[in-house]
């Protein structure tokens, strides 16, 4: 886990500089701005509250942006539905061992979206199902599954 927080601190600490580099990109090549607006802003005080904001916010991204659910479920009964469910949530199955499956993003945009750290872990034993990943992607995963398993 501590590994891949670094590696997720880094993939957030790059995306905020890209689309900084874009916007401000983009501002130059439409002349909003210009090069020294860009160096006044980095040679005073707002360029390093800027800096301390974008080194803060992917400190905390990877903390919040992961999450671990449960759902109640038979997975020897219901090993079908959550197949069915994680598919129809732009997720296949990459990967099972011994009480565990694993899935990725089956679409690149929505990989690209996600940074590459798509990766939904499902443990499962008798009466719960748990799933670790995206928070955005876990939760909707979540909400399916029980609306699903609830309506069989």
């Amino acid at each position: 886990m501590k590994n891949r927080y670094i590696i997720r601190v880094a993939k957030y600490f790059l995306y905020f500089c890209f689309f900084f580099a874009l916007i401000f990109g983009a501002m130059i090549a439409l002349h909003y701005t210009s090069w020294e607006a860009f160096r006044h802003v980095f040679g005073n005080t707002e360029g390093l509250i800027l800096l301390m904001f974008v080194v803060v916010s992917t400190l905390i991204s990877p903390l919040m942006g992961f999450v671990t659910r449960e759902v109640r479920a038979n997975v020897a009964e219901d090993r079908d539905t959550v197949l069915r469910v994680f598919e129809m949530c732009g997720y296949k199955l990459v990967g099972e061992s011994h009480g565990e499956m694993f899935f990725r993003a089956a679409g690149k945009f929505l990989r690209l979206r996600l940074l590459y750290e798509d990766m939904i872990s499902v443990t499962f034993d008798d009466k719960y199902l748990t799933m670790n990943g995206p928070r955005k992607e876990v939760v909707k995963i979540e909400f399916r599954l029980k609306t699903f398993l609830n309506n069989k």
